[in-house]
């Protein structure tokens, strides 16, 4: 659920079918199982480094967490662009 402030600023789904949702405070991570849903979420201040890397056919979003570091597969052609959206949220959430 989003706060009444909260708007999405970048939905992505995932190679895996799992989705993405960037806001202005957090980043929330969904997949779904056998047994519902299932939500992972990081504030800004949690998550240290945000970088990603490319391959031939398919791009990963690589983001240093206090908890460790967490892989998210997606398109290679919009790797770039959300790669950027989410370094300007983490910079405009300090």
């Amino acid at each position: 659920m989003l706060d009444s402030d909260e708007r999405l600023n970048l939905p992505l789904i995932t190679v895996n079918g799992k989705c993405c949702v960037a806001t202005k405070k957090r980043l929330i991570k969904c997949s779904k199982n056998m047994f519902g849903y299932k939500f992972k979420e990081w504030n800004w201040s949690q998550i240290t480094n945000v970088f990603y890397k490319t391959t031939l056919t398919a791009g990963t979003l690589i983001l240093n967490t206090v908890d460790g570091e967490v892989k998210i597969s997606i398109n290679r052609e919009g790797i770039e662009f959300a790669g950027e959206i989410l370094r300007k949220l983490k910079r405009e959430a300090k």
